[in-house]
């Protein structure tokens, strides 16, 4: 997998996420919405973070 899509995992109850290394877009509220959501690895193939991907992820604490 490339790409996550606009909103594709929004309001889903993810509490930590590692993303896989090949991973270069994450769209426009991909993960939005997920209040529960405390950490995520983030691979370094990503090129493009869209606008609000982390929106509503009030307990993000830690990115890597």
């Amino acid at each position: 997998m490339t790409h996550i899509n606009n909103t594709a995992f929004y309001g889903c109850a993810l509490t930590n996420l590692t993303l896989s290394e090949g991973l270069v877009y994450i769209g426009q509220g991909s993960f939005g919405g997920n209040q529960q959501l405390t950490e995520i690895s983030i691979p370094k193939s990503i090129k493009v973070i869209d606008n609000d991907s982390f929106v509503n992820c009030e307990k993000l604490a830690t990115v890597k």
